[in-house]
């Protein structure tokens, strides 16, 4: 049987922000990767162009220099033939990263990825490598506990992407990050950045819309309820992996 002390775990203090704002001000003049940026260039450059929710896009604006890693080559060669520093390379695999003959970077940004990968710990493993010494990962992902999971449970429907495997809470983000090395040093959670595109017209999609309203009005007061979390890192100094140390942050500003 399971201890309170074991079972529960007390949140931090934290805030809940816009993600592409957040992460544009952890960007800005830094030398800068984005790992899995592709995705979003199954649309045409051209269609993406002034787009402000294309976080590649917005994270060229500010960074002093921007590389995109991606395992999609199609989407990495139609950057590469728009101007962008693209290159196709599988993130968990460390000889991959180490072929690509890259300078680390002060900032390495794994956006909506962690929560496809089969082999996180291998990809937290192999990053180190991308990041100069007191350089910094940032990991966003769903929030297992967002208030939309329950309601749409209550309708008998779980909100997840097919190609998903997994779901992170605040916990057990910063405990995966702590046994590969990472200290956690700010938690922070995001809203639903794609509302409008997601969802439009009438009947249901109308009913997710008044739904992500909900949810950010109580984001406000109760963050961890949000659609989103964002951690940001450093490496620890001495490996944390195989030994366990909870995350215990407060949130603060980037």
């Amino acid at each position: 049987m399971m201890s309170e002390r074991t079972a529960a775990r007390r949140l931090p203090r934290t805030r809940a922000v816009d993600r592409i704002d957040y992460l544009c001000a952890l960007a800005a003049h830094r030398r800068t990767f984005h790992i899995g940026f592709a995705g979003e260039t199954r649309a045409s450059i051209e269609e993406l162009r002034g787009n402000p929710l294309w976080l590649h896009g917005r994270l060229a604006g500010v960074a002093s220099s921007l590389v995109g890693l991606d395992v999609d080559p199609e989407s990495v060669e139609r950057a590469r033939a728009a101007g962008f520093d693209a290159h196709a390379a599988d993130a968990t695999d460390r000889e991959q990263l180490l072929g690509l003959g890259l300078e680390p970077a002060n900032l390495v940004l794994a956006g909506e990825v962690i929560e496809h990968m089969e082999r996180p710990g291998e990809f937290l493993d192999a990053v180190h490598q991308l990041t100069v010494p007191g350089g910094r990962l940032v990991v966003t992902t769903p929030n297992a506990a967002s208030l939309l999971n329950p309601l749409a449970a209550m309708a008998r429907f779980e909100l997840i992407n097919p190609d998903h495997v997994a779901f992170y809470s605040w916990y057990t983000l910063g405990n995966l990050l702590s046994r590969h090395g990472w200290h956690v040093t700010e938690f922070v959670t995001y809203h639903f950045p794609l509302a409008r595109e997601a969802w439009k017209g009438g009947g249901p999609a109308a009913m997710g819309r008044l739904l992500v309203r909900v949810q950010s009005a109580a984001a406000s007061l109760w963050p961890f309820l949000d659609f989103g979390l964002i951690a940001v890192a450093s490496q620890s100094r001495v490996s944390g992996r195989g030994r366990i140390r909870p995350p215990d942050l407060e949130g603060g500003a980037p």
